[in-house]
Order: structure tokens, then sequence, then C-alpha cells
């Protein structure tokens, strides 16, 4: 069997697969994967690479394997950034009640926001000074506050139902459409591009070689 791979994958496969063990012989860009003549041996640890796609492969091929097959599947590092704040980011699939649970929050000195994709119709939002003055706000109103964020005034919302009625993760693929297409009649690029991918791939490089060399690494033009 013979397989082609984005640049990149590659040696990942390989390695993995040598590991399993299956023979391979890999190319710069393709994959040469020799059949054992039966079930392949399993029981290997893959590591992912942060990648759904290794993931997802050595899944398939645990399911055929003698031995399970088994991924490390989570991850945890820590990042600056150049305007000197800093970020803890987490990954697992272990945290198994949580079905599709992608949140973020951002904490400054005057305030904190924080969204969860399982509850996308809300933004949480903490106010501790003032925007327009700067003053503090007094410590018995302040707290996380839920908006519902399904008013015309929020970004595309003018376009769907009433307030109080939520849109759907579907209603997201419209707007990257709606957006695309009136960029692309303004003839300005549409976020996210492949500059913004190559640079997550430049933080996920990063995070690999951080746990190999076991120091900071910095990301190149990010």
């Amino acid at each position: 069997m013979r397989i082609g791979l984005r640049l990149g994958l590659t040696c990942t496969y390989a390695t993995v697969l040598a590991a399993i063990p299956v023979t391979v012989e890999a190319g710069a860009d393709s994959l040469i994967v020799h059949g054992c003549g039966g079930r392949p041996p399993g029981g290997a640890s893959v590591e992912t690479g942060l990648d759904h796609r290794i993931a997802m492969s050595f899944l398939v091929l645990g399911l055929a394997a003698e031995r399970p097959v088994t991924i490390d599947d989570a991850c945890m590092f820590l990042a600056f950034f150049a305007n000197g704040s800093m970020g803890t980011f987490e990954s697992t699939r272990y945290a198994r009640g949580r079905k599709n649970y992608n949140p973020f929050e951002i904490n400054g000195e005057n305030g904190s926001m924080f969204f969860d994709l399982e509850d996308p119709h809300i933004l949480q939002y903490n106010k501790y000074a003032d925007p327009a003055t700067g003053a503090k706000v007094e410590d018995h109103l302040t707290g996380w506050q839920r908006i519902h964020v399904t008013n015309f005034e929020h970004p595309y919302m003018d376009k769907w139902w009433v307030p109080g009625l939520q849109i759907g993760y579907e209603h997201t693929f419209v707007h990257q459409v709606a957006d695309f297409l009136e960029n692309l009649a303004k003839g300005e690029p549409t976020s996210p591009t492949f500059r913004d991918a190559l640079e997550t791939q430049y933080v996920c490089d990063a995070v690999l070689k951080s746990a190999d060399t076991k120091q900071w690494e910095d990301v190149p033009g990010v």
C-alpha cells in the first residue's frame, strides 16, 4: 500500500507504524506500508503530536491489532506572549464528561471574559473597572455577568431570529461563507487565512520541541 501524505506527517506515521511494529518505507512525501500476513501485533503507545488525524488513524489500526494501541492523549503547556502576558493551555480526551468543551478565559487587570463552545449563546464578562472612566466598580457589584448574545447588536444576529432565540454550531459555517463572499467582493482577505494556520502549526511544533528539550522554545514568526 502506498500513501501520499502532507509534508511533515510522513516521518510521524513511519515512526509510529514501526513501533506497532509494521514494516514501512518512508519517502519525502509518501509512505509504503508492507502487510504482515495477518493482524498487526499492536501493543504500542502512539505519540499523536497534537494531531487528531494521527489519533483517529491509529484508533482504527488498534481495532484490528492483536494487542491494544493507546495514545498519549493529554497535553498542557505554558506560553508567554510578546506583550508580556502569559497563558496556560490544556487539551485532553480523558475528560469524559465534556462533550465539546472548548472554552477560553481571558483575565486582565480591569476585567475578564469567558466563552464555552458548549454554551455558545452566552458570553460571561466580569468588569472590575469601568472601561469608560477607569473607576473601580464597587465591590458589592463585581462578579461574572452572563450576556445572552442574541440581540441584533451582536455580530450576525440581525440576520437570524428574534432576540432570545439562539443559533447553533451549523450557523457558524453560514457566517464563514458570508464573510468569504463579502470580502471577496471587497478584494480583502478573510480570516482565518492560510498564514493563520501556518502560525498555529508553528505553535504546535514549538510545543513538541519544548517537550523534547525540556526548555522554553521561541515560536518563529509569531
